[in-house]
């Protein structure tokens, strides 16, 4: 067998008090030589046999298969449960309340503590790589694209985010903010993905998913943590946090985080200009017997700065040329939450500035309260009922790129929920109907419905299907903000503006989708889901005639509910875990995408033709070489995507995590990410109004020591 012998040698620089050598096969015929970072340093060389095609995930996922199998680690992690103990991990994202995943009607998936500590990530963005059907594309160093069933795009405004049960959508351009969301992972209790809609349950613009990120109680981290790394991407994160009770029934944890990352390239060579430094604070506080229930306090302020390059439009007549800007991002909040076993209250203030003045100078208040409250009726139905108010006061301010009607709005919104799951028979079938109705002084009063069911003919099996209706309300910027486009020349100079438009109305998606579930063996466990989802009234632009300005032109393309279409596909995951030291995982989801215009004039298919992947495959090995030293690997493959201003290409990605254990309590790690190539570039600037970056491959060190 053609073969190559690759060689890690890990250093650790604190007086030479490590010095760890690993070698394992792989098929590469070349590496990085040596690289140093800071305090962590690390040696990659190869020693070619014959050039071949094994993979070194697939040999090492199979010496790991044939080993012996010996006494679990002595670690108390999620890694000892069985697939069967996994699968019944309780979730509460599908249904507000807890319930086993395996009898969950919807398409889910749970990223564990274990997983997100073995993932090798360095942020959450890179987190979700893992998730089927999820497509993370990173396009410079502090921006991210991530969506679920397609329209790709830095603001996906179809997915809904959610950290604590606070929602991170951005009301003005839609989607998330990534680089404003910049958390502490070792505090991530797990990370619940509903792909589909979840709008019968958590309202408009929870569309194709919910992404639920659940943090660990302040019960859970009592003690110190201490983490520092370094790397030639990740230049430095350092997070330091303590936990202490000062009464039997309370819990209060304080921590901190900083983040550094460096610049990258852009595709012709040039500077990106995006470096991206992060500082964060917070605190929780869980306490027990308050008023009968348990009380959770938490709260957090986040300073970011991040670089680009923009194509700014100044000047009569107008010019276009690349600028470097700097945007600083300010983001914080307060929540409390109060429960006992029937009622939840939740109530928050959040705050987020973006300041960048040649692009975009906004704000927005945001005041959440949510009551929910369960119950049974006789031995059939159980409700889920509640209700809730959002205040949002935002302010904009007019820059060379934007212009704004109102600099200032409030909307007020309002929403009630009901859900009753219905037992038609004991342990076997299940129907659960709901629906939210929302309403607000800026849209239309949006109803919600969906229904399920859920077939378990024994323990071993579960097959569900569900039919739903889903919302995304209009944003700011579809509505209220004008800005320029981009400048060309026909002779005399073209502006195109994009402009907002106040009659817009709400996009709509009818969902239909089915799922199967199947423990195989103990070790062995497969889960399928299909979808097909029905969009219309989706955003196009409706292009006008150039007018002449006196020395150059004005094209005027206005919002509109001009295109509609469909997207279909399934997506599926296999897990095996052929010894106690070692667990697989196999994932892969594909994607059909067709939309078109419904009127003359309108455009706007190629925003969502093409831009985002068909087909995405993931494969991941966990594997524990002895109680102390673990290989983690992660191998993911994403389809071309395709965008009116070019392509990406097909693209394998290899990333590799070796960790170490020495004594209870620290734990290090080397990790390599990126490996399969020098650079890439995995967005295109369709969708964004910054240019893209090329990602490196890196390497990144990490010391945590709990205490």
């Amino acid at each position: 067998m053609d073969e190559c012998l690759l060689t890690l040698q890990m250093k650790l620089i604190f007086d030479k008090l490590a010095y760890l050598n690993f070698s394992f096969i792989a098929p590469k015929k070349q590496m990085i030589s040596s690289l140093r970072q800071g305090v962590f340093a690390m040696e990659v060389s190869v020693t070619c046999i014959r050039t071949g095609m094994a993979s070194a995930i697939l040999i090492s996922a199979l010496l790991g298969a044939l080993s012996p199998t010996v006494a679990d680690p002595a670690s108390p992690d999620l890694f000892n449960l069985t697939l069967e103990q996994l699968m019944d991990i309780r979730v509460t994202s599908v249904s507000k309340t807890e319930q086993e995943v395996h009898r969950a009607a919807a398409a889910v998936f749970v990223l564990t503590r274990e997983d997100i500590r073995r993932s090798g990530a360095t942020s959450l963005p890179e987190l979700l790589r893992r998730v089927p059907g999820v497509h993370v594309a990173r396009i410079d160093s502090n921006k991210w694209s991530v969506s679920v069933r397609g329209f790709s795009g830095m603001f996906s405004n179809k997915l809904l985010v959610l950290i604590d049960g606070r929602t991170v959508y951005n009301p003005f351009f839609g989607g998330v903010f990534w680089q404003a969301q910049d958390i502490v992972l070792e505090d991530i209790e797990r990370i619940e993905v509903i792909r589909g809609p979840g709008a019968a349950l958590w309202g408009a613009n929870a569309v194709n998913g919910v992404i639920n990120v659940i943090t660990r109680s302040a019960k859970e981290t009592q003690g110190g943590l201490v983490s520092a790394g370094a790397g030639t991407f990740d230049q430095g994160i350092g997070v330091a946090r303590y936990g202490w009770s000062p009464t039997e029934e309370t819990a209060i944890r304080v921590y901190g985080k900083g983040t550094r990352r460096a610049e990258l390239e852009r595709p012709d060579g040039t500077d990106a200009e995006d470096d991206w430094i992060s500082l964060l604070a917070g605190f929780r506080l869980d306490t027990e017997d308050v008023w009968g229930g348990n009380l959770s306090v938490q709260g957090e302020i986040k300073d970011a700065d991040a670089g680009s390059i923009r194509p700014i439009i100044e000047g009569t007549p107008p010019a276009q040329t690349d600028q470097v800007t700097q945007s600083d991002i300010l983001n914080g909040h307060l929540l409390a939450r109060w429960s006992d076993n029937t009622t939840q209250i939740q109530l928050y203030y959040d705050r987020l500035s973006y300041d960048e003045p040649k692009f975009a100078v906004l704000s927005y208040d945001t005041i959440d309260l949510d009551l929910q409250h369960k119950f049974s009726l006789g031995e059939r139905h159980f409700f889920l009922v509640g209700g809730g108010y959002r205040f949002i006061h935002d302010h904009t301010e007019e820059t060379e790129t934007i212009e704004v009607t109102d600099e200032v709005r409030t909307t007020h919104q309002f929403n009630l929920f009901l859900q009753d799951t219905i037992t038609l028979a004991p342990d076997r079938w299940q129907l659960i109907l709901g629906t939210k109705v929302e309403d607000s002084n800026q849209s239309d009063v949006a109803w919600q419905p969906s229904v399920r069911v859920l077939y378990t003919p024994n323990p071993d099996h579960t097959l569900w299907g569900a039919v739903s209706r889903a919302v995304r309300l209009p944003t700011r910027a579809e509505t209220d903000l004008s800005f320029n486009a981009t400048v060309r020349n026909i002779g005399i100079p073209l502006l195109i503006k994009s402009a907002g438009n106040n009659a817009v109305e709400s996009e709509k998606l009818l969902a239909y989708e089915a799922g199967y579930r199947w423990k195989v063996t103990p070790d062995v466990a497969l889960d399928l889901a299909a979808f097909y989802h029905r969009y219309s009234d989706l955003i196009s632009g409706e292009t006008g005639s150039p007018v002449m300005m006196g020395g150059y032109a004005i094209s005027i393309t206005a919002f509109a509910n001009g295109i509609k279409g469909r997207i279909y596909g399934f997506e599926g995951v296999l897990n095996w875990k052929p010894t106690a030291r070692l667990r697989l995982e196999a994932t892969y989801a594909f994607m059909e995408t067709d939309m078109k215009s419904t009127e003359a004039g309108q455009t706007g298919e190629a925003n969502y033709d093409g831009t985002s992947p068909r087909h995405q495959f993931g494969f991941r090995s966990l594997w524990n070489l002895t109680d102390t030293v673990e290989l983690d690997t992660f191998l993911h493959f994403t389809d071309e995507i395709h965008f009116r201003s070019g392509s990406v290409s097909t693209c394998w990605n290899l990333d590799l995590r070796l960790g170490w254990r020495p004594r209870e309590g620290l734990e290090l790690s080397a990790i390599g990410q990126n490996l399969l190539h020098s650079q890439q570039q995995e967005f295109d600037v369709i969708r964004y109004p910054d240019y893209p970056a090329e990602i490196p491959r890196g390497i990144f060190g990490k010391v945590t020591w709990e205490f």
